[in-house]
């Protein structure tokens, strides 16, 4: 019985750590914003108008850019580290910017709602964020 429960054990571990690397895998490399949804209310346009090309791009080495146009005039780029966390249902992103010697640091935490090799689907609150490659 313990032979057969211990079997058990090691096979739920060894699926548990595949279904992190394929998240892994397929969360690595840069998605496009198709749509932005608050409060139940599709407001992708406003938010394309203010986020022009909005892009998130994640790299194996657990490091992240988020790019886009600012209200179509100023080319914005924000940069830093992705962690999954909460046994890999979040992923936090942390990114650090310096201003002269002061630096402060920004820390977002997305609940992945749905994550294939295509699409992404991050919420945050109220607010639920679709991509694609």
């Amino acid at each position: 019985m313990n032979k057969l429960f211990y079997a058990f054990i090691a096979v739920l571990f060894l699926a548990t750590s595949c279904t992190k690397e394929q998240l892994i895998k397929n969360l690595v490399g840069t998605f496009k914003l198709n749509s932005y949804i608050q409060n139940n209310v599709d407001k992708t346009a406003e938010f394309k108008a203010s986020h022009q090309d909005y892009s998130l791009k994640f790299e194996e080495s657990n490091l992240f850019t988020e790019s886009y146009l600012l209200n179509g005039q100023v080319y914005s780029q924000i940069t830093g580290e992705w962690q999954l966390i909460n046994s890999n249902k979040d992923i936090q992103l942390v990114d650090k910017s310096s201003i002269g010697s002061a630096t402060s640091t920004s820390v977002r935490m997305f609940n992945i709602k749905k994550i294939d090799k295509n699409n992404l689907t991050l919420t945050k609150g109220n607010e639920e964020y679709q991509f694609s490659k």
